[in-house]
């Protein structure tokens, strides 16, 4: 029955070529002839580089082989109209472990270059953000009042990506992941500090939607002094009375 399934689905694929598939392979999901191409060469070209006799390896063998062809596919190697590897020096190459650790390594590069690539839009993004931020809040002397110092505490603009990222990791929360928030205007992140230590890492501050959403210390703890939240509400009040919004800048 395993056999009369496979030809209707395969209806291009002979019987003596089924059989070998079956005899390889067992009854796996025939989708894998359509992109591989013949069934006698998969089949040939498993059991040659496999180097066993066993259908368990050879079925292993060919869960890697698929995953092999699917990279050429991501990669863009010359593909077939069907969107294939065109070329047989590409579905069949000669030393299939060398050619797999190759295609593996050029698909994490190209990866990390596209990785590098979003992080580099994304952090240009952040500071055009940033900076009209900066620029909104010293044009209120209100909210200046708070940037320079008040009941031991003061307000910090974090001016990278990269010091939104590092004070995410000296608090050990969250913080961090927000940088694509702030620069799609969606929030924004505060530093408060103390005075007589305004490089420290204490409490970071989301504001959104005129409101404190979070204020946590390391290990998102909570202020339990009530200070701190009573300088994050004060200054909450200022910027909704000098009704300030994060920019919304157009994001590439």
């Amino acid at each position: 029955s395993n056999l009369l399934n496979l030809q209707k689905k395969n209806i291009h694929v002979t019987l003596e070529e089924l059989h070998m598939w079956l005899e390889t392979f067992g009854y796996r999901d025939t989708s894998l002839i359509k992109k591989h191409g013949s069934v006698k060469k998969i089949c040939n070209y498993i059991k040659e580089q496999s180097h066993t006799k066993t259908t368990y390896n050879r079925s292993m063998m060919l869960n890697e082989y698929d995953h092999y062809i699917d990279l050429l596919i991501k990669l863009e190697y010359p593909l077939n109209s069907k969107g294939y590897p065109k070329h047989e020096i590409d579905k069949f190459p000669r030393n299939f472990r060398k050619a797999d650790e190759r295609v593996s390594k050029e698909y994490r590069d190209m990866l990390d270059r596209k990785r590098a690539e979003e992080k580099a839009l994304m952090d240009k993004n952040y500071s055009e953000t940033i900076n009209e931020i900066s620029a909104a809040m010293r044009n209120s002397e209100d909210i200046q009042r708070f940037m320079e110092g008040t009941a031991g505490l003061l307000v910090k603009v974090p001016e990278s990506a990269e010091e939104l990222r590092q004070e995410g990791a000296a608090l050990g929360n969250c913080v961090g992941t927000y940088v694509d928030r702030v620069a799609n205007g969606e929030t924004m992140i505060f530093f408060i500090r103390k005075i007589d230590n305004p490089d420290k890492s204490y409490f970071a501050m989301e504001y959104k939607d005129g409101k404190v959403k979070q204020l946590y210390t390391v290990g998102n703890t909570p202020d339990k002094t009530g200070k701190v939240i009573a300088f994050a509400d004060a200054l909450c009040k200022v910027l909704n009375a000098t009704k300030f919004q994060p920019p919304k800048l157009a994001v590439a």
